[in-house]
């Protein structure tokens, strides 16, 4: 599907509306060597929310990332770039793994863990997310929640191979993932308009 004019233009305006925009396919061409790319890069082990002090990993939600190398946080940020009307600033993207056996250890395990925001605490900058899926599961995603005391999502997106997911960082959410998968991978993106 061509992108019109008016769709660009009024992108910005739905994702500060709260809206979560979805797009199939994001990558027309070269996914495949995103994926091969992304097999090269060595990860660190970690945890989310990083920001907060825990006395290990498993007290929060265990992880392995590393930030994308410059050329392809670029090219990332290119084609996301077009979507919009406003220029994207402080553009981040990160290369994030979770190991199933490490996360049904951790105390965030359960099937909604670790509903939150991408918010500046410092700043108190509202952030635009994203999320490009690199795996298919039925179960593995992404849950979007009314208000952050929520029980269960109002809507769940499921993990699809290059499928785009862009949101205001406001929305709380959490990480969905499939029990039958060993490992849930994913790229992760934030940025300001």
């Amino acid at each position: 599907m061509a992108k019109s004019e008016s769709m660009i233009n009024k992108i910005d305006d739905y994702i500060k509306s709260k809206n979560v925009y979805i797009q199939h396919n994001f990558f027309k061409e070269n996914f495949n060597n995103l994926l091969k790319k992304l097999q090269l890069y060595k990860l660190k082990s970690t945890y989310q929310p990083s920001h907060i002090y825990y006395g290990n990993r498993f007290q929060a939600y265990p992880c392995y990332e590393t930030t994308l190398n410059k050329d392809l946080n670029k090219h990332l940020k290119k084609n996301i770039q077009e979507l919009f009307k406003n220029k994207l600033k402080n553009f981040k993207s990160i290369y994030r793994v979770t190991l199933l056996d490490e996360f049904k250890k951790s105390a965030s395990y359960g099937e909604y863990n670790f509903i939150h925001q991408d918010i500046d605490e410092n700043s108190k900058i509202e952030k635009i997310g994203g999320l490009l899926y690199l795996e298919q599961s039925v179960d593995s995603g992404t849950g979007f929640f009314y208000n952050k005391w929520d029980k269960k999502p109002d809507i769940k997106i499921g993990s699809f191979p290059n499928r785009l997911v862009l949101y205001s960082g406001t929305i709380p959410h959490a990480a969905l993932h499939d029990l039958n998968n060993e490992k849930r991978h994913i790229l992760v993106f934030f940025f300001e308009l």
